[in-house]
Protein backbone atom coordinates (compact mmCIF):
# COMPACT_ATOMS: atom_id res chain seq x y z
CA UNK A 1 0.00 0.00 0.00
CA UNK A 2 2.77 2.45 0.90
CA UNK A 3 4.42 1.83 -2.48
CA UNK A 4 1.17 2.65 -4.28
CA UNK A 5 0.77 5.78 -2.24
CA UNK A 6 4.29 6.98 -3.05
CA UNK A 7 3.94 6.19 -6.72
CA UNK A 8 0.45 7.55 -7.34
CA UNK A 9 0.54 10.69 -5.25
CA UNK A 10 3.00 13.54 -5.30
CA UNK A 11 2.34 14.39 -1.67
CA UNK A 12 2.09 12.28 1.44
CA UNK A 13 -1.30 10.76 2.04
CA UNK A 14 -2.39 8.84 5.10
CA UNK A 15 -3.81 5.35 4.94
CA UNK A 16 -7.16 6.73 6.10
CA UNK A 17 -7.20 9.21 3.22
CA UNK A 18 -6.53 6.37 0.83
CA UNK A 19 -9.35 4.34 2.35
CA UNK A 20 -11.61 7.40 2.06
CA UNK A 21 -10.80 7.75 -1.64
CA UNK A 22 -11.80 4.11 -2.15
CA UNK A 23 -15.26 4.90 -0.76
CA UNK A 24 -16.05 7.25 -3.64
CA UNK A 25 -16.85 4.59 -6.22
CA UNK A 26 -17.78 1.76 -3.91
CA UNK A 27 -21.22 0.27 -3.38
CA UNK A 28 -20.12 -0.19 0.23
CA UNK A 29 -19.14 3.42 0.73
CA UNK A 30 -21.10 3.85 3.97
CA UNK A 31 -19.38 0.82 5.49
CA UNK A 32 -16.01 2.26 4.48
CA UNK A 33 -16.82 5.66 5.96
CA UNK A 34 -17.91 4.09 9.23
CA UNK A 35 -14.74 2.02 9.25
CA UNK A 36 -12.73 5.26 9.16
CA UNK A 37 -14.82 6.60 12.05
CA UNK A 38 -13.88 3.58 14.14
CA UNK A 39 -10.40 5.16 14.22
CA UNK A 40 -11.73 8.68 14.75
CA UNK A 41 -9.05 9.74 17.25
CA UNK A 42 -6.33 8.93 14.72
CA UNK A 43 -7.97 10.76 11.81
CA UNK A 44 -7.36 14.42 10.95
CA UNK A 45 -10.25 16.82 11.44
CA UNK A 46 -10.05 17.72 7.74
CA UNK A 47 -10.71 14.11 6.76
CA UNK A 48 -13.36 13.69 9.45
CA UNK A 49 -15.17 16.65 7.94
CA UNK A 50 -15.17 14.90 4.57
CA UNK A 51 -16.47 11.68 6.14
CA UNK A 52 -19.27 13.31 8.11
CA UNK A 53 -20.16 15.49 5.12
CA UNK A 54 -20.55 12.38 2.95
CA UNK A 55 -22.57 10.53 5.59
CA UNK A 56 -24.83 13.53 6.11
CA UNK A 57 -25.33 13.78 2.36
CA UNK A 58 -26.22 10.08 2.13
CA UNK A 59 -28.84 10.45 4.85
CA UNK A 60 -30.41 13.72 3.68
CA UNK A 61 -33.57 11.86 2.70
CA UNK A 62 -35.49 11.91 5.96
CA UNK A 63 -33.26 9.32 7.64
CA UNK A 64 -33.31 9.26 11.44
CA UNK A 65 -29.50 9.25 11.38
CA UNK A 66 -29.24 12.53 9.52
CA UNK A 67 -29.27 14.97 12.43
CA UNK A 68 -26.64 13.02 14.35
CA UNK A 69 -24.27 13.05 11.38
CA UNK A 70 -25.03 16.69 10.56
CA UNK A 71 -24.28 17.88 14.10
CA UNK A 72 -20.89 16.14 14.00
CA UNK A 73 -20.25 17.62 10.57
CA UNK A 74 -21.32 21.10 11.72
CA UNK A 75 -18.86 21.05 14.64
CA UNK A 76 -16.01 20.17 12.28
CA UNK A 77 -17.17 22.69 9.67
CA UNK A 78 -16.55 25.46 12.21
CA UNK A 79 -12.97 24.27 12.69
CA UNK A 80 -11.90 23.87 9.05
CA UNK A 81 -11.63 26.75 6.55
CA UNK A 82 -13.16 25.09 3.50
CA UNK A 83 -16.41 25.58 1.61
CA UNK A 84 -17.98 23.37 -1.05
CA UNK A 85 -21.28 23.17 -2.90
CA UNK A 86 -22.07 20.17 -0.72
CA UNK A 87 -21.72 22.34 2.40
CA UNK A 88 -24.26 24.79 1.01
CA UNK A 89 -26.62 21.94 0.17
CA UNK A 90 -26.41 20.40 3.65
CA UNK A 91 -26.97 23.71 5.41
CA UNK A 92 -29.89 24.65 3.14
CA UNK A 93 -31.45 21.20 3.64
CA UNK A 94 -31.14 21.47 7.43
CA UNK A 95 -32.39 25.06 7.47
CA UNK A 96 -35.55 23.85 5.72
CA UNK A 97 -36.01 20.98 8.20
CA UNK A 98 -35.62 23.35 11.16
CA UNK A 99 -37.88 25.97 9.58
CA UNK A 100 -40.58 23.34 9.00
CA UNK A 101 -40.56 22.85 12.79
CA UNK A 102 -41.18 26.62 13.18
CA UNK A 103 -37.76 27.04 14.82
CA UNK A 104 -37.07 30.16 12.78
CA UNK A 105 -34.37 31.66 15.03
CA UNK A 106 -32.46 28.37 15.06
CA UNK A 107 -32.70 28.28 11.27
CA UNK A 108 -31.28 31.82 11.14
CA UNK A 109 -28.33 30.69 13.28
CA UNK A 110 -27.55 28.07 10.64
CA UNK A 111 -27.83 30.75 7.94
CA UNK A 112 -25.34 32.91 9.87
CA UNK A 113 -22.92 30.01 10.23
CA UNK A 114 -22.71 29.20 6.52
CA UNK A 115 -22.95 32.85 5.41
CA UNK A 116 -19.81 33.78 7.38
CA UNK A 117 -17.93 31.34 5.18
CA UNK A 118 -19.70 32.39 1.99
CA UNK A 119 -18.94 36.08 2.55
CA UNK A 120 -15.22 35.34 2.47
CA UNK A 121 -15.37 33.40 -0.80
CA UNK A 122 -14.27 34.81 -4.15
CA UNK A 123 -15.39 31.73 -6.08
CA UNK A 124 -18.12 32.83 -8.51
CA UNK A 125 -19.70 29.37 -8.55
CA UNK A 126 -19.90 29.23 -4.75
CA UNK A 127 -21.33 32.76 -4.62
CA UNK A 128 -24.10 31.79 -7.06
CA UNK A 129 -24.81 28.57 -5.16
CA UNK A 130 -25.22 30.69 -2.02
CA UNK A 131 -28.40 32.33 -3.30
CA UNK A 132 -30.37 29.50 -1.65
CA UNK A 133 -29.03 30.69 1.73
CA UNK A 134 -30.05 34.30 1.06
CA UNK A 135 -33.45 32.99 -0.06
CA UNK A 136 -33.83 31.38 3.37
CA UNK A 137 -32.62 34.54 5.10
CA UNK A 138 -35.40 36.48 3.35
CA UNK A 139 -38.09 33.92 4.16
CA UNK A 140 -37.11 33.44 7.78
CA UNK A 141 -36.88 37.15 8.49
CA UNK A 142 -40.26 37.58 6.82
CA UNK A 143 -41.78 34.94 9.10
CA UNK A 144 -40.25 36.70 12.11
CA UNK A 145 -41.61 40.07 10.89
CA UNK A 146 -38.08 41.47 10.49
CA UNK A 147 -39.25 43.47 7.49
CA UNK A 148 -36.09 45.45 6.73
CA UNK A 149 -33.90 42.35 6.86
CA UNK A 150 -36.33 40.34 4.76
CA UNK A 151 -36.28 43.04 2.06
CA UNK A 152 -32.48 43.28 2.25
CA UNK A 153 -32.03 39.55 1.68
CA UNK A 154 -34.76 39.40 -0.95
CA UNK A 155 -32.85 42.08 -2.88
CA UNK A 156 -29.61 40.13 -2.43
CA UNK A 157 -31.22 36.95 -3.76
CA UNK A 158 -32.71 38.73 -6.77
CA UNK A 159 -29.37 40.43 -7.49
CA UNK A 160 -27.54 37.09 -7.55
CA UNK A 161 -30.07 35.68 -10.00
CA UNK A 162 -30.06 38.72 -12.29
CA UNK A 163 -26.27 39.09 -12.36
CA UNK A 164 -25.65 35.41 -13.01
CA UNK A 165 -24.51 34.26 -16.43
CA UNK A 166 -26.11 30.90 -15.66
CA UNK A 167 -29.76 29.98 -15.37
CA UNK A 168 -29.36 27.29 -12.72
CA UNK A 169 -27.21 26.01 -9.85
CA UNK A 170 -26.52 22.47 -8.69
CA UNK A 171 -29.59 22.78 -6.43
CA UNK A 172 -31.95 24.99 -8.45
CA UNK A 173 -33.03 24.70 -12.09
CA UNK A 174 -34.28 27.44 -14.42
CA UNK A 175 -37.88 27.13 -13.19
CA UNK A 176 -36.57 27.28 -9.63
CA UNK A 177 -34.84 30.58 -10.40
CA UNK A 178 -38.12 32.03 -11.64
CA UNK A 179 -40.04 30.73 -8.64
CA UNK A 180 -37.52 32.14 -6.17
CA UNK A 181 -37.54 35.55 -7.83
CA UNK A 182 -41.35 35.61 -7.72
CA UNK A 183 -41.29 34.72 -4.02
CA UNK A 184 -38.73 37.42 -3.29
CA UNK A 185 -40.85 39.96 -5.18
CA UNK A 186 -43.88 38.92 -3.09
CA UNK A 187 -41.91 39.35 0.12
CA UNK A 188 -40.79 42.82 -0.95
CA UNK A 189 -44.31 43.90 -1.86
CA UNK A 190 -45.76 42.40 1.33
CA UNK A 191 -43.28 44.16 3.60
CA UNK A 192 -43.07 47.50 1.80
CA UNK A 193 -43.93 50.54 3.87
CA UNK A 194 -47.31 51.88 2.91
CA UNK A 195 -48.77 48.61 1.69
CA UNK A 196 -52.55 49.00 2.02
CA UNK A 197 -54.03 47.10 4.96
CA UNK A 198 -56.86 44.79 4.00
CA UNK A 199 -59.33 44.39 6.83
CA UNK A 200 -60.14 40.75 7.27
CA UNK A 201 -61.42 38.42 9.91
CA UNK A 202 -58.97 37.79 12.75
CA UNK A 203 -58.19 34.15 13.41
CA UNK A 204 -57.00 32.54 16.62
CA UNK A 205 -53.63 30.80 16.46
CA UNK A 206 -55.19 27.37 16.95
CA UNK A 207 -58.32 28.03 14.89
CA UNK A 208 -58.79 25.61 11.98
CA UNK A 209 -58.77 27.20 8.52
CA UNK A 210 -58.95 25.83 4.99
CA UNK A 211 -56.50 27.39 2.53
CA UNK A 212 -55.86 27.09 -1.20
CA UNK A 213 -52.27 27.34 -2.49
CA UNK A 214 -51.27 28.88 -5.81
CA UNK A 215 -50.79 25.37 -7.28
CA UNK A 216 -54.44 24.56 -6.45
CA UNK A 217 -53.67 22.36 -3.43
CA UNK A 218 -56.19 22.75 -0.59
CA UNK A 219 -55.35 21.88 3.01
CA UNK A 220 -57.00 22.32 6.38
CA UNK A 221 -54.69 23.35 9.20
CA UNK A 222 -54.35 25.49 12.31
CA UNK A 223 -54.04 29.17 11.43
CA UNK A 224 -50.61 29.48 13.11
CA UNK A 225 -49.14 26.87 10.78
CA UNK A 226 -50.18 28.65 7.58
CA UNK A 227 -50.03 32.26 8.74
CA UNK A 228 -46.64 32.91 7.11
CA UNK A 229 -47.84 31.50 3.76
CA UNK A 230 -50.99 33.62 3.95
CA UNK A 231 -48.94 36.76 4.61
CA UNK A 232 -46.59 35.87 1.74
CA UNK A 233 -49.66 35.45 -0.48
CA UNK A 234 -48.74 31.92 -1.51
CA UNK A 235 -52.14 30.75 -0.29
CA UNK A 236 -55.52 32.20 0.65
CA UNK A 237 -58.15 31.32 3.20
CA UNK A 238 -61.25 29.85 1.57
CA UNK A 239 -63.16 28.89 4.73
Amino acid sequence: MSYAVNQLYSKKISKFELVYLSSKDSDKSEEILNYILSFEKSVSKELLLEVYRDLSFKHSNGSSKYLSYFNKYKGLFNQVETLTKEDIYLFSYTIKQVSDLNRFNKALELCDMIERRISGSEDDEIILESLIIYYWYANLNFKLHNNLDSILYADKTIQLIQESKKDRTSLIDEEGFKSIQEQMDRIKSSTSVGTPVVHMKKYGRNEKVKVRYSDGKIIESKYKKVKADILAEVCEIIS
